[in-house]
């Protein structure tokens, strides 16, 4: 009788650790409800860009990446979508751009407001906002590389050539 006894009660301990556990899940797993959600877009490379990336607000963490696909009417567009916290309202004049966290390539979401556009932004035929990602200063600069070195070339070529023409160092010096 008194096994029984025992086996009803860890019969019953471990129904009621399931049923706990199951709650705990279900309850951990819900999105907020309070994110509005937005389509950043580029035509530039998104490396080091991963689904559960940050998003910050003027660096103030506001929500995450949530997905990261290839838009279908242009395959030559990204289209990342993110969800932001709705205490942070986006307007026309938000501009997004990927930063990097130290050394490690990991990339989030920044996104800048400086005021001149202050109309809120609104979805159009049921799709989320867009919003361009901008170019940071070190994608300008790899942009401008190669023109900068055949600038480079050019300068030292005509160096060389001013150099070792015949009689025009000698009358340099």
């Amino acid at each position: 009788m008194e096994n029984r006894a025992h086996a009803l009660i860890a019969g019953l301990f471990t129904l009621l650790l399931a049923a706990a556990a199951a709650v705990a899940l279900w309850w951990l797993g819900q999105t907020k409800e309070d994110a509005s959600f937005y389509l950043l877009e580029t035509r530039r490379n998104v490396t080091g860009l991963n689904i559960e990336a940050a998003v910050r607000y003027r660096g103030i963490r506001a929500g995450k990446v949530e997905d990261i696909f290839v838009d279908a009417k242009d395959p030559r567009v990204i289209l990342v979508r993110v969800s932001v916290d709705n205490r942070f309202h986006l307007t026309k004049g938000t501009i997004a751009q990927l930063g990097f966290q130290g050394i490690t390539g990991l990339a989030y979401v920044q996104l800048e407001d400086d005021g001149s556009h202050p109309e809120p932004l609104v979805s159009s035929d049921g799709n989320p906002p867009r919003l361009a990602i901008k170019p940071t200063a070190l994608d300008a600069l790899s942009d401008k590389a190669e023109d900068i070195v055949v600038q480079v070339a050019q300068v030292t070529e005509r160096l060389a050539r001013l150099l070792n023409e015949k009689g025009n160092l000698s009358r340099t010096l």
